[in-house]
Parts: C-alpha cells; structure tokens; sequence
C-alpha cells in the first residue's frame, strides 16, 4: 500500500510479518542523496551537535534568525518537498524518525540552510535503515502494551515540549505518537503525567476494536501503560495531591477514573529501557544502540513478549 512493502516468514514455528518501505525510502535517496556526498553514515535520526540543527522557535512557534533571503534559498532547494517525501516513512516503518521529522515540518515556513542539512541528515539515517521496517511476530504480546514518554524544557522546539508514546502488539509497535503538549507543564512528572491521558485515548480505540472483533481474551486485564517517571505513575494510581500536581489541569485527571475502572495499569521502568525516549527528543548514538530495535519489534522486550503481570494487586 503506497509503497509499504509486506514480509511474511516461517522459522522455527515463528511467523514473522515485516513491513518496510525500501523502495520508496532508495527513490529518495536518488533524488536528494547527492547532498549527502563524502558525509559519514549517520547513527543518529537527528545531528546531536555542531551547526547543522534547526533554528531555534519563539513563543509562536516560529524559527528564530532566518532571513527572508535564506528561507527563499531553502526553499529553492527542495526543503518542502524533502519534508513531505519524510513524513511518510516515520509514519508507517520508521518511528525512529518521527520526532526528528516533526521538528523540522515545524520549520517549513521559514527554513534556515540548518534544518536543510539537518533533514538530508535525517534521510540518510533512514536510507541507512531502511532494511529494518517494523517487524511483528506470532510470540509476540496479545495484550497490548503501551510506553510512554515526555521530553520537558527542551531546546528549540518552543515551551511546549514533545511528548511520545508506542503501543506493541504481537510484539511490535502497532501506534506511535511524537507531537508537541498542547498546554505547557510546569514539571518534568506534570509532563509525564499529560501524556499518559494522551496515550490512553489510543489505547482505548485499541481495547475496543480488539473486543468487538471477539477477542475479549487479550483485554480483559488492564493494559499495561510503562514509563519512566515515578511521580506520575503515583499520581495516575493513587488518589494523592500534592504541590506537583493540584495545579494540573482537570482533564487530564481523567486518567485516575480509568485506572480505577481497570482500562489500563501504569508501571515505572528504568528510563534506558523505555523505547518511547526516541519520540521525544534528539538523542545520543548510545540510546540509539540500546533502543532502535526495541522499538521497531526486532528485539522483544519486557511487555511484548510473553505476558507477564507485575503489580497484580492493584
């Protein structure tokens, strides 16, 4: 379907699909890789220093110090059409990608030569990826499992930090999210906790599409909601107020109403082994290393594999 491309094998009784957009991702290499020439293969979505980042964004979203002169030029290159051509890749087989290619749609109006260099970056890392796709596999979660993320004061991308979250089934990511918080919050754990509501309305269309299709079986537990800050498991789980969070908006204390009705099941894990960390930020080659396989589906982690229930008391 529109140049995804569909796998299916058999080894050892396990039966794998695979999807990838190979062709789609080599078509445009040829067409913008010569950019790229004599430059190293990248092991990050996005440059993690130098010059060759997007400009900073105001208050209002809009990039900072491009003039009109650079922006035409940009623009002249292809910046628009390059952007467009990315943003179907990160929304089908490459999650990796996402918060990168979110970053820079945030700079198509006014580009600057920064975030041209940075988008051509960012598709040689996914040609150099390319094989990978998403992978899921027949022993892989029936239940689904959801992680969870959320960046907080973060350069460049305005006051509204990027929030993220993947949901797995039969061990791979099914649903992912990377976008910007509609309000602000006020803390690392407020963010955290917003995200949760986020991530739970897609959990819930999941729950509900897997029961009228008959497989009440694989949802009749809570769905595992996995992130890396303490505070808003608390808060999501326990009727608690405290100075962090009685100034959080109401609507997101919707989530404590679907804890208590046993839709979802917030757990904490250490934040080296959350692979929704890619959705939220530019990251080192070191989390790349430890989590790009994770979240595609090539290697199972703890919640898509077999099931296995922690906190079974609450």
């Amino acid at each position: 379907m529109l140049g995804i491309t569909r796998k299916l094998t058999v080894k050892d009784g396990i039966r794998t699909v695979k999807n990838d957009q190979i062709a789609y991702i080599e078509e445009m290499w040829d067409n913008y890789g010569k950019h790229r020439e004599r430059k190293r293969v990248p092991t990050t979505p996005m440059p993690t220093q130098g010059d060759n980042l997007p400009p900073m964004l105001d208050e209002n979203e809009k990039p900072v110090g491009v003039t009109d002169k650079e922006a035409r030029e940009v623009h002249e290159a292809g910046y628009r059409q390059l952007i467009g051509g990315l943003l179907w890749p990160a929304r089908n087989t490459s999650p990796a990608t996402a918060a990168g290619v979110g970053m820079l749609s945030k700079c198509v109006h006014r580009p600057s030569w920064g975030a041209w260099y940075s988008a051509l970056h960012l598709l040689h890392f996914m040609y150099a990826t390319r094989e990978l796709g998403i992978q899921f596999s027949s022993n892989g979660n029936l239940e689904p499992a959801c992680y969870y993320d959320s960046g907080f004061n973060q350069d460049l991308i305005g006051f509204r930090p990027l929030y993220g979250f993947v949901i797995y089934f039969a061990g791979g990511p099914l649903i992912w999210r990377s976008k910007k918080h509609s309000t602000i919050p006020m803390s690392s754990s407020e963010a955290e906790y917003m995200t949760i509501t986020h991530a739970w309305r897609h959990v819930k269309w999941l729950r509900s599409l897997l029961h009228e299709m008959g497989f009440t079986d694989w949802v009749d537990k809570p769905t595992r909601v996995i992130g890396d800050n303490q505070n808003a498991t608390d808060w999501s789980r326990e009727l608690m107020m405290t100075d962090g969070n009685r100034a959080v908006d109401i609507c997101y204390m919707k989530i404590r109403e679907v804890v208590a009705r046993g839709e979802i099941l917030p757990e904490w894990v250490k934040g080296t082994g959350n692979p929704s960390d890619l959705l939220t930020k530019i990251v080192k080659k070191v989390v790349i290393d430890e989590l790009l396989r994770k979240l595609t589906g090539d290697e199972l982690i703890d919640g898509v594999t077999t099931i296995k229930r922690r906190n079974a008391a609450l």
